[in-house]
């Protein structure tokens, strides 16, 4: 069901609110409840509508529930379009992304006569019944027992289960929110579980429990969202947003992440080592330059690969850009890290099938240790160590020296070459 019907299917007034607090969309009933046309509504401030919301010792409610606060309902006095006076309820809700960020609100306004009876409450749920049906959530209200005492056609169909068997069910157990509450929290609660299906399939649900006001009768209402593929999603995107797309190693924000966590692991136990090397590819342009970005391409994948081969499993390897890599080491001294750097001269030395012919690359590689550097500092010397072997010449690993004393202006290093007995790139 598209918003505009969920919304039309209700007497009440539907609004829309963005971040910036401005209508975006408003139903039809905005004219009976409040006097307003949606059309006049859209685009306006929602305090120009509802200037009480900016009222009240706690602060305004929209701006608490853009913050992720859950403000309960409450009735006000609203003067309409035409100046004539009438009560009404309001009820605020966040709207979250996937990510569970609040990215806007919903706000539903009602007229309220002061009803006692209990008929128009009746009237009004019968009629709100067919949008629980299409509503692509599952929900339910269950009593002590936990078993649905009303549920949706949604609710079967996400955990693969018949109506009839959710009536002898306990759903909260189920859903894996434990036992039924005796003493239910007020606020709402969010529980994100795996779901395994009868049918055996796999799914990631997301459940809201809110206690009902049921005249001293326990009651729940659940809401059982399906965010397995949203979760996929989710999943994906971050790694699209923390990996290379190329070679699928982690890129440089990942890595940069990588250290800090390594370095925060060096303070908190006050020993060890944090290592890095930084490593460039010897006279790679000429790759691109001669046999095409499709052949550059293939010497990246393929050095990423022989990467994974030279170093630690409990090293990181990551592209920073173009042709050059990097890779994070915790718990290695120097000794630690040269013999990675050596490892990784030795498995490039293999040559490589492209379309024109076998290819051999080389590495210039800068090596960086803290202690006794500072661990923020380790990317920054790593690389300039690099440029010192290339300086070198090619296939050379340089270790960037310990800080300079006071008098001294520029750094130093210590560099070691390796053997080279085959064609290289440059």
């Amino acid at each position: 069901m598209s918003l505009s019907d969920a919304a039309s299917a209700s007497p009440d007034c539907f609004l829309l609110v963005d971040p910036a607090q401005d209508i975006v969309y408003a139903s039809a009933a905005a004219d009976a409840v409040l006097g307003w046309t949606p059309t006049d509504l859209v685009g306006r401030s929602v305090f120009e509508l509802l200037p009480d919301f900016a009222e009240g010792p706690a602060g305004s409610p929209v701006t608490r529930v853009l913050a992720g606060e859950d403000v309960p309902t409450y009735v006000t006095r609203r003067r309409k379009r035409d100046g004539s006076v009438v009560n009404t309820a309001v009820s605020l809700r966040a709207l979250r992304s996937t990510l569970r960020e609040v990215v806007g609100l919903t706000v539903i306004v009602r007229a309220d006569g002061g009803e006692t009876s209990a008929a128009p409450a009746l009237e009004r749920a019968s009629h709100v019944h067919g949008v629980v049906e299409t509503s692509g959530e599952g929900i339910a209200v269950t009593g002590a027992s936990g078993t649905a005492v009303m549920s949706n056609r949604r609710l079967a169909e996400i955990l693969g289960r018949d109506r009839a068997e959710l009536e002898r069910t306990d759903l909260h157990s189920l859903l894996g929110l434990g036992p039924v509450p005796t003493d239910p929290e007020p606020a709402p609660q969010h529980h994100q579980t795996s779901y395994r299906r009868p049918a055996g399939s796999a799914r990631l649900l997301h459940t809201t429990r809110s206690p009902l006001d049921a005249g001293g009768s326990p009651r729940w209402l659940l809401q059982v969202a399906d965010v397995t593929e949203a979760r996929r999603t989710e999943d994906a995107l971050r790694r699209l947003a923390l990996h290379d797309p190329l070679t699928g190693l982690p890129n440089r924000q990942l890595i940069h992440d990588r250290l800090r966590m390594a370095a925060a692991r060096q303070r908190r136990t006050g020993s060890g080592w944090v290592g890095v090397l930084f490593l460039d590819l010897d006279g790679f342009k000429t790759v691109n330059d001669t046999q095409g970005h499709e052949a550059g391409d293939s010497v990246l994948v393929e050095v990423a690969r022989r990467l994974g081969r030279a170093v630690r499993s409990t090293d990181t390897v990551g592209r920073i850009g173009g042709d050059e890599f990097t890779i994070v080491c915790e718990q290695a001294d120097e000794a630690a890290l040269l013999r990675v750097a050596a490892r990784i001269h030795e498995g490039l030395e293999e040559p490589i099938d492209l379309a024109r012919g076998q290819l051999v690359v080389r590495a210039s590689i800068g090596v960086a240790l803290s202690p006794p550097h500072d661990t923020g500092e380790l990317m920054r010397r790593a690389d300039a160590a690099m440029y010192d072997a290339k300086q070198a010449g090619s296939g050379w690993t340089s270790v960037a020296a310990g800080p300079p004393d006071t008098t001294a202006t520029t750094d130093t290093t210590a560099t070691t070459a390796t053997t080279a007995t085959t064609a290289t790139t440059d």
